[in-house]
């Protein structure tokens, strides 16, 4: 991208330590870093970093989850998860989750790795055939929240799910009749983009930005059904144009 000319590049760094030496490579070279959803271990390479903090995204699906367990289960559960902790993110997500859980008597069965969509299904199935105890589930994220629901469908099971993330798909399954998957947080994709984009352009307008700048959470739960079609119709805008808290 350097010999290319660019004047800016936005990103998504997928680890927090991997991207710096080129990111840096690239400020040296005059060229304006803006990160969003997460970003690098080194001062003054990202101009301004846009993003929804884990422990934050997490915590929101924990709390509605955490209700379900109250009010639905006696306060007791054996949760099966699917995790993407190889990266950083997925980590602060997973201790935000498990705050909203203190004091309950949830026993973690399994968590194991599956975070692609078409991987976590077999993943998922193998987990539930093993470990028939499991009565609630959860995912770090989209791929694997997609993959256990497709997995609980095809056993047949009557299993509430809980996710992380959100897109057309997922909004589809809120909506389905199958009552499988019952809530699921996630960001507003669309302004996250255009406020990353706007950010670029004021910099390389001379102007001042916050180096931080943070993305509110949603939480999209089955029983808010003109909330989720508002998503599928508008493929994820539903706030564009809309006031929207940035902090």
């Amino acid at each position: 991208m350097i010999t290319k000319g660019v004047d800016a590049i936005l990103i998504t760094p997928v680890s927090f330590d991997g991207s710096v030496a080129a990111l840096k490579k690239a400020k040296e070279a005059g060229v304006t870093i803006i990160a969003f959803n997460t970003t690098v271990n080194a001062t003054g390479v990202v101009s301004s970093f846009l993003f929804t903090p884990g422990e934050e995204h997490g915590a929101a699906t924990g709390k509605e989850l955490a209700k379900y367990v109250k009010e639905k289960m006696g306060g007791k559960a054996k949760l099966g998860m699917l995790n993407c902790e190889i990266y950083e993110l997925c980590v602060e997500r997973k201790d935000g989750f498990f705050n909203e859980l203190e004091g309950l008597d949830v026993e973690v069965v399994i968590n194991q790795q599956g975070f692609v969509a078409d991987e976590s299904v077999s993943v998922a199935e193998a987990i539930l055939q093993a470990h028939p105890e499991i009565d609630i589930l959860w995912s770090e994220n989209e791929g694997g929240t997609v993959g256990i629901v497709q997995a609980v469908k095809s056993l047949g099971l009557d299993l509430p799910v809980f996710g992380l993330d959100m897109n057309v798909q997922l909004g589809q399954m809120l909506l389905s009749d199958d009552n499988i998957l019952l809530g699921t947080s996630g960001q507003s994709p669309y302004e996250l983009g255009y406020n990353t984009l706007l950010t670029a352009l004021d910099v390389l307008d001379g102007k001042d930005v916050p180096e931080i700048k943070y993305s509110p959470v949603i939480y999209f739960g089955r029983d808010d059904r003109e909330k989720v079609q508002e998503f599928i119709d508008t493929e994820g805008k539903i706030w564009a144009g809309k006031s929207i808290k940035w902090d």
